[in-house]
């Protein structure tokens, strides 16, 4: 890792024990699990549809330095916390169902963050992409020259419904 917290293209560094406590995030950050809780909740909040929000003036902000969200207007950060009902990202969405998907997003995130930290890492003498949460949803760590596929979790779709799975 370098000094900016940025995982190096070298895969887990020799600092093991390290590397486990930490989850994986899209733009190559290993957190900690408080820091990637906040981050990630805070950057699924960003990542919906402008169409999810009661106006983008009232759309918080994402901060990526701190890794919260901001009220442009009141000049006042916050953790993004879907735990918390009262929480006032819960006034600039449109309708329950949006908040419903962000909150899905954040468990999500939280749950690929466990899966991060318990599953086995791969062979050392092996090339791979490491296990990563996307924004969206999980990936595994995946062999270098394969293409990992899965379908969209549930929270992503909008406009849409996922297709039905065919039975085997």
């Amino acid at each position: 890792m370098d000094s900016m917290g940025v995982w190096v293209s070298k895969g887990f560094s020799q600092n093991l024990t390290d590397n486990l406590a930490r989850c994986r995030t899209e733009r190559g950050f290993g957190l900690t699990l408080e820091d990637y809780k906040m981050d990630t909740c805070a950057r699924c909040y960003i990542y919906l549809p402008s169409f999810a929000f009661v106006s983008y003036e009232k759309k918080l902000r994402y901060n990526p330095n701190t890794g919260m969200l901001y009220d442009v207007h009141t000049n006042t950060s916050c953790i993004a916390d879907p735990d918390n009902t009262s929480h006032p990202v819960y006034d600039t969405f449109q309708s329950d169902l949006f908040a419903r998907k962000w909150i899905a997003c954040c468990r999500a995130a939280l749950e690929c963050c466990n899966k991060m930290q318990t599953d086995p890492l791969p062979p050392e003498d092996s090339l791979y992409c490491p296990r990563t949460w996307d924004g969206w949803q999980c990936w595994d760590d995946t062999k270098a020259g394969e293409t990992a596929s899965s379908p969209c979790l549930e929270h992503v779709y909008f406009r849409s419904e996922p297709s039905t799975c065919p039975s085997m």
